[in-house]
């Protein structure tokens, strides 16, 4: 059984979804920043180093089509899909080794 997730980890998950979401509806940042009503450069930060607010997290849930459960867990639930492919609890192994190769680093990429 692998270790809890810890906090840090939970953010870089969640921070990770949010953008593959985003990317999987064919959406720029831009144009979701629009749709959240949010600043371009506030909204990139949410996929790059800082947790999207809870604030946007149902507007952001309507727009890419999950539950606010899904984006906030990456958990799957029976009877509430779609549940497309993204970063989550399955992947935090892959992850925290993903990390250590990095000498400790997470490697967040930037589109």
């Amino acid at each position: 059984m692998p270790d809890p997730i810890t906090p840090e980890e939970f953010d870089a998950l969640y921070i990770a979804r949010v953008k593959a979401l985003r990317q999987l509806r064919g959406m720029t940042a831009g144009q979701m920043s629009t749709l959240l009503g949010v600043p371009a450069e506030r909204y990139r930060k949410y996929e790059s180093r800082t947790p999207m607010p809870h604030a946007l997290m149902e507007q952001f849930a309507l727009i890419t089509g999950v539950s606010v459960e899904f984006l906030l867990t990456g958990r799957r639930v029976a009877g509430k899909g779609p549940y497309p492919d993204v970063p989550g609890p399955h992947m935090i192994e892959q992850w925290r080794a993903d990390r250590l190769a990095n000498g400790g680093k997470s490697a967040r990429k930037h589109d």
